[in-house]
């Protein structure tokens, strides 16, 4: 996918002495995490699971802001282990604040993800939920995975007793595929469902009602769904049309494709933007890892 180029993963390393500065991000950057934190409600020494973490700027920023350790997990190997770099460069002051897991969340374990009971635990946890995270982290990664059982099931399973869960995702706001639109400029001829597959990595896009009757199936219990679509399409909206402007060598143009995909998608009503939280009711038998 253009997005995760690797010709632009090493250059995320040259954002590492901004980002120890603090001047890396602005208030826009950090909303989703610091609604994420708000709606988890975020304690020091929690541990987090950051379910397609990528470079681990997520976690550094939870850690730093919030004092909770961070477990990203990352799929792609390349970008695993630029965040590995970064983390051990960024003098986060302990070895375990935040690192990345390289590997497909369907197949880790909880030895993979929590390997050992962190010193900054909370004393008064069980022996049993040491074993456990006290929150799973998920910004805009679970569109790419089609196997929303066995995910919300693995979700449920490294989850603590009443642990919640935070998800930004995207969702299918209209439940019959629309034909492509070639009253646009440039034309679309793709169908919306090809677009987000081949272009977005999106194999499978639920409607809302669906996403939260596969989180209820796992023992999810959602207590908010906040419909971002509205702010989510004036948005990649916004960044298309910035990114057009860009010249010289910042310019990719599998990348503005992918932007202005992705300002179709929303802007066509085909596609919406959400936030969920969720809980663990331990409601659904928790099978072995």
């Amino acid at each position: 996918m253009a997005l995760y180029n690797l010709e632009r993963a090493y250059k995320a390393l040259e954002t590492l002495s901004a980002e120890k500065k603090g001047s890396a991000w602005e208030a826009s950057d950090t909303a989703a995490l610091d609604s994420a934190a708000a709606e988890l409600g975020l304690m020091q020494g929690d541990v987090v699971v950051d379910v397609g973490s990528g470079y681990g700027a997520s976690g550094r920023y939870l850690y730093r802001n919030y004092g909770v350790e961070v477990v990203g997990v990352e799929l792609q190997r390349e970008i695993h282990e630029v965040a590995e770099v970064i983390n051990k460069n960024s003098q986060l002051g302990s070895p375990v604040a935040v690192r990345s897991v390289n590997g497909d969340i369907l197949r880790l374990g909880l030895d993979d993800l929590l390997p050992l009971a962190s010193e900054t635990r909370h004393r008064s946890c069980s022996r049993e939920q040491t074993r456990n995270a006290d929150h799973i982290l998920s910004l805009l990664c679970i569109m790419h995975i089609p196997d929303r059982t066995s995910l919300f099931a693995k979700a449920a399973q490294v989850l603590k007793h009443n642990g919640k869960m935070y998800i930004e995702d995207f969702f299918a706001k209209q439940e019959t595929i629309k034909t492509a639109d070639p009253d646009l400029t440039p034309p679309v001829t793709t169908p919306p469902h090809q677009l987000l597959r081949d272009v977005i990595s999106c194999p499978y896009l639920p409607s809302r009602d669906q996403y939260l009757a596969d989180l209820s199936a796992a023992g999810l219990q959602v207590i908010s769904f906040v419909d971002m679509s509205t702010d989510w399409t004036t948005f990649v909206h916004t960044r298309a049309l910035n990114y057009r402007s860009t010249k010289g060598n910042d310019y990719e143009p599998s990348l503005a494709a992918f932007y202005d995909t992705v300002d179709y998608l929303f802007s066509s009503g085909y596609v919406g933007g959400c936030r969920i939280t969720c809980v663990n009711t331990g409601e659904q038998p928790l099978h072995s890892l």
